[in-house]
């Protein structure tokens, strides 16, 4: 039936013509000037060393800064840098703030994502927008510091946890309990749609804690648990 509703084939065209045309404002607004202006400031070259002696001695495992070994925060921040550095054999400027100006443009499209799941395309739409054109999204996208790398695997979360509990709520839809509560699955687990979902929550989370924890535990995982036992009980 769909197919044959030009109204909702139009609508459809016209919200991934907008996505797209979302996807590169943000590219370009993350990625405008990257290099120019001052140069790195004291915390980013704490992530910006790190990778750099990464590539020069071929050790990704163990970070130093100045050959002294640096545990103090999580490697993530690291590997980015460094991968991306490692195409034109050295860390710059440029390669050391690409991963938060592509976090920057991505995490846009996740809150977009996310906006629509709750409110609708165009509500989706104006979030990204007001996203992509935020202060703190042009400060954060031009520093090389791990924030902006937290802030999108932590919206990816938010994102991630709501899809999967609407699919969790469309599967138990059809097999609802008693009480109006959806039913797992015989083994006590979420149906195949929902997990998958979930699956990729704990990835998102996982690499968050990896780009700055412990953040996510409050940031995120507080949050979601007391939604859990307000809601879900």
């Amino acid at each position: 039936m769909g197919e044959n509703n030009p109204i909702g084939n139009h609508a459809t065209r016209s919200y991934r013509l907008s996505v797209l045309a979302l996807a590169g404002m943000a590219l370009l607004l993350c990625l405008y000037c990257l290099d120019g202006g001052i140069g790195m400031d004291e915390h980013e070259c704490l992530v910006a060393e790190p990778a750099r002696e990464m590539l020069e001695s071929g050790d990704w495992m163990i970070p130093r800064f100045a050959g002294m070994v640096r545990l103090r925060k999580t490697p993530l921040p690291y590997w980015t840098v460094a991968a991306i550095s490692a195409i034109g054999g050295e860390v710059t400027t440029w390669t050391a703030r690409l991963p938060s100006a592509l976090s920057g443009a991505a995490t846009v499209l996740v809150i977009c994502w996310l906006g629509s799941m709750l409110f609708g395309r165009r509500a989706g739409l104006v979030c990204g927008f007001v996203m992509a054109t935020s202060l703190a999204t042009l400060f954060y996208s031009h520093d090389a510091a791990a924030d902006m790398q937290l802030t999108f695997w932590c919206s990816l979360c938010y994102a991630l946890f709501y899809r999967a509990l609407v699919a969790l709520r469309a599967e138990g839809g059809s097999n609802a309990s008693a009480s109006g509560q959806p039913c797992p699955g015989e083994s006590g687990r979420p149906p195949a749609p929902a997990r998958w979902w979930f699956y990729a929550f704990y990835a998102a989370f996982g690499a968050a804690m990896l780009a700055k924890g412990p953040m996510p535990g409050p940031v995120v995982a507080l949050p979601l648990l007391v939604y859990l036992a307000i809601f879900l009980q």
